[in-house]
């Protein structure tokens, strides 16, 4: 699953390959910036990756 930290349902996309979950995730950006991107696997709960996104902005610098 592919989603932000507080990802409402329509943030989430469900992602069958884990190789494709994990390229999205590392080529996607949370808006507003500062957000973190997680890739869950579904029937563990394990997070398999995980990224801060961070944008160089003075608010979240």
């Amino acid at each position: 699953m592919l989603g932000g930290e507080s990802a409402a349902a329509t943030n989430q996309i469900m992602v069958h390959d884990r190789s494709l979950a994990v390229a999205m995730a590392a080529k996607t950006r949370t808006v507003p910036c500062g957000g973190e991107i997680r890739v869950v696997h579904t029937p563990t709960g394990e997070v398999i990756f995980r990224k801060q996104n961070d944008c160089g902005c003075a608010l979240h610098g």
